[in-house]
């Protein structure tokens, strides 16, 4: 898990970014581009990503249902939507808590125009980059409290804090954890999990999923995907997935 960024203005602002592109022979990379019939920008994106083949680059790009795994493979994800068509019955306050990324705010999005769809009560906030870093902070606890959240979902961000966690559910408020990054410390350990009695959704902790490279708007995906299925709802707000 990313360490909380809490940079002020200035250092933030003077942050710099260095991209390595990976580089490919002129002549592989235009005899590529001919095969897959696709741009040479495309053909690189495509082989940065071990997509090689022709066939492969059908199957990535005219991916069909059937080619995506089951979302109950996740082994709380059964427990997960339980909880948030509990919510729903009893018009709880749901607020999704996601990263600053674009990873994140595309996740929390696509979660909260589908529940929203659904009918659900649902609330979002994105931490403040500069100011607020990751983390449960004053900012947020007097958000959910003045909505008065009893569900709390992360989106591209694990919580590791036993204190924060503790905060969250002395308030009376549920924790579900959608996140994609490799768990270190409290959510390591299932049974401190089980004993604090969070709900997580991760590819990497799971023994099951067999795709450990999902995305945490992915993830988010799952999560909406196992929704749509347990409400048999229409699925045609999934086509959102493709911004993601």
């Amino acid at each position: 898990m990313r360490q909380s960024c809490n940079y002020t203005k200035k250092e933030a602002i003077n942050l710099v970014m260095k991209w390595e592109l990976k580089s490919y022979n002129e002549d592989y990379l235009t005899s590529k581009s001919s095969e897959f019939g696709e741009s040479k920008l495309i053909s690189r994106l495509l082989l940065n990503r071990e997509i090689n083949t022709k066939e492969k680059v059908s199957k990535f790009l005219n991916s069909d249902k059937k080619d995506i795994h089951n979302p109950f493979l996740f082994e709380n994800m059964e427990k997960v939507v339980e909880r948030i068509k509990k919510a729903g019955r009893n018009k709880e306050k749901i607020v999704i808590y996601g990263d600053y990324d674009v990873d994140g705010i595309s996740g929390v999005a696509y979660l909260v125009i589908m529940l929203r769809k659904l009918g659900l009560n649902v609330d979002y906030y994105i931490p403040n980059r500069v100011h607020e870093g990751i983390g449960i902070n004053k900012n947020l606890l007097n958000f959910l409290k003045k909505r008065d959240a009893k569900l709390f979902i992360t989106v591209d961000i694990s919580i590791n804090n036993c204190e924060e966690i503790l905060m969250l559910k002395n308030s009376g408020i549920d924790i579900i954890i959608t996140d994609h990054h490799r768990q270190i410390g409290i959510l390591e350990d299932g049974e401190q999990e089980k004993e604090l009695d969070i709900l997580t959704i991760n590819p990497k902790t799971s023994s099951i999923y067999p795709n450990k490279s999902l995305s945490g708007s992915g993830v988010a995906f799952k999560l909406a995907d196992a929704i749509y299925e347990r409400y048999g709802a229409n699925k045609k707000y999934c086509t959102i997935i493709w911004m993601l």
